[in-house]
């Protein structure tokens, strides 16, 4: 019986701060701002130097990044349809349930064999159809407009036509 609460333990010990602690702040974050409630002038100066300190530290040695919501965002736009398994937080860090899609362009298009495309969009990601179609006509410029289906693949609509199953290149 102890095992398992042994394992639940060391798990939550070894987890990063970001997931351990999704409510609230990382302890390096929390450490800073503890220091604005310390009335003494002199206190406080060397409680945020030092935890300061500690958080550059952190970023120096890449074990936290600071990422704006906006940048999130731009990261959640550019990784659409990779994996994210390894960061839960970025598939919906904002909370705003939004609709999961990419609408975009496509800026480059080469025709493989058998009537399959690879195509490359404004954000830069690669992605190829999965599906042969004489009626599939991709162009540079078009829109595309890319959604998850089922089991984990994903369908897309380029330019108004009807949709085909993609595959993104990670």
């Amino acid at each position: 019986m102890k095992k398992p609460i042994l394992g639940a333990a060391l798990i939550m010990a070894c987890a990063p701060a970001a997931y351990a602690q999704n409510d609230s702040n990382s302890p390096l974050i929390s450490d800073v701002t503890i220091c604005r409630d310390i009335a003494d002038d002199s206190d406080r100066l060397a409680c945020y130097d030092r935890a300061v300190g500690r958080l550059a530290e952190a970023e120096e040695a890449q074990d936290i990044v600071v990422m704006s919501r906006e940048e999130v965002r731009e990261a959640r736009r550019a990784s659409f349809g990779c994996q994210r398994g390894d960061f839960p937080e970025l598939v919906d860090a904002d909370g705003d349930g939004e609709r999961r899609e990419l609408a975009t362009t496509i800026t480059g298009v080469r025709n493989v064999i058998g009537g399959f495309y690879i195509l490359t969009l404004a954000e830069g990601g690669v992605w190829e159809t999965r599906e042969a179609s004489r009626r599939l006509s991709p162009d540079d410029g078009d829109e595309i407009i890319i959604r998850p289906a089922a089991l984990g693949s994903f369908m897309a609509r380029i330019g108004g036509q009807r949709p085909v199953r993609v595959r993104r290149f990670c």
